[in-house]
């Protein structure tokens, strides 16, 4: 009987540390999602005003767009990287869950 109370409580104890674990990643994929949010909400900002300035006459600025260019870069590998975190955290989920 005591070996099993001891089994369960090991048991329990994992999973503990699992939902630590998500939990932490969870904290960690919700930061990154709202950074990206932030910078494709500062790209939108920018291209309306490109997009201003274009119709207003030659827009003459290409160091405008390619900021705009290296900043989308810069959001789009910060997806990749929130998507293999986030990929991991599963795996790790699915791994003790067997």
């Amino acid at each position: 009987m005591a070996a099993e109370i001891d089994r369960s409580l090991a048991s329990v104890r994992a999973q503990q540390e699992v939902l630590g674990r998500l939990a932490a990643a969870r904290d960690s994929v919700l930061a990154r999602l709202e950074s990206g949010t932030l910078g494709l909400e500062s790209l939108v900002a920018r291209v309306v005003e490109l997009s201003a300035m274009a119709a207003s006459g030659p827009a003459g600025d290409l160091g405008s767009v390619q900021g705009l260019t290296d900043e989308l870069e810069g959001i789009r590998q910060g997806l990749a990287e929130t998507e293999e975190v986030f990929r991991r955290a599963l795996s790790a989920y699915h791994q003790t869950s067997e």
